[in-house]
């Protein structure tokens, strides 16, 4: 037997660059796991997408060395 799920998948781009900040990555996540509130999580996901991101290990910023708690506050 071979069961099958298909999700609805909502995908969230962040267009990373040199000028990233953590404050904008964090936002995208946070509205992220706003599409995701009172959902059924077994059938609807959504999910970041950090387009380029090379290009923000390149920032001095470093935008992604965000803790964990800062994305889930």
């Amino acid at each position: 037997m071979c069961a099958r799920f298909l999700f609805q998948v909502h995908m969230i781009s962040f267009q990373c660059s040199p000028l990233s900040t953590a404050d904008g990555i964090v936002a995208t996540f946070r509205q992220c796991a706003s599409l995701q509130e009172e959902k059924n999580l077994r059938e609807f996901v959504a999910a970041v997408v950090l387009d380029e991101v090379g290009l923000a290990e390149d920032s001095p910023l470093m935008p992604l060395k965000v803790p964990a708690d800062g994305v889930m506050a």
